[in-house]
């Protein structure tokens, strides 16, 4: 096991925790639908955000103070996980998501910066526009409880999700 590999173990196990939070959310008989929407919105972009680090690995782990920004990402991930999956089985759904609500869109605002930031600092594969469109998604889904913000912000991950896949995949080059 290569150093890169090592370092990428912490990340890694966060990241695998966040999932096992996603993945508890079938414990329910009673699921609510935005959770099992952001569920699969994370799940997917996580897979097209560790893809696209893969290649800039080396450049994460030869630098602490960059390694030390990287580990903020599944931090805050993990921590949107939990916000969306409660801790037992829960009858409301719906009212475990409104009162984590606000604190689930500042978590995956920091995971959206924390990422921007190392696309500036590390990777040199900023996205200009996609990176204000999310941000400004999450923000407001921060201060107004509005079902078509966070629908707007769904959206728009998922499109750029979908694009980064089939930019890609393998199949379509």
């Amino acid at each position: 096991m290569g150093k890169d590999e090592f370092l990428f173990l912490i990340p890694g196990v966060l990241y695998g925790i966040g999932i096992f939070d996603l993945l508890s959310l079938v414990r329910n008989k009673e699921n609510y639908w935005e959770n099992l929407l952001w569920a699969t919105v994370m799940f997917f972009t996580l897979i097209a955000l560790l893809f696209d680090f893969y290649e800039d690995l080396g450049k994460l782990t030869s630098n602490i103070l960059y390694y030390t920004l990287f580990i903020f990402s599944p931090l805050f991930f993990v921590q949107s996980c939990y916000l969306i999956s409660p801790d037992e089985k829960e009858r409301d759904m719906k009212a475990h998501f409104d009162s984590n609500r606000r604190h689930f869109f500042i978590s995956m605002t920091g995971v959206v910066l924390v990422n921007v930031l190392i696309q500036l600092l590390v990777t040199n594969k900023f996205h200009l526009v996609q990176s204000i469109l999310i941000v400004s998604s999450f923000s407001l889904n921060v201060f107004f409880d509005k079902l078509y913000l966070r629908l707007i912000a769904a959206a728009l991950i998922t499109i750029f999700v979908l694009r980064f896949y089939i930019e890609n995949a393998a199949v379509f080059t």
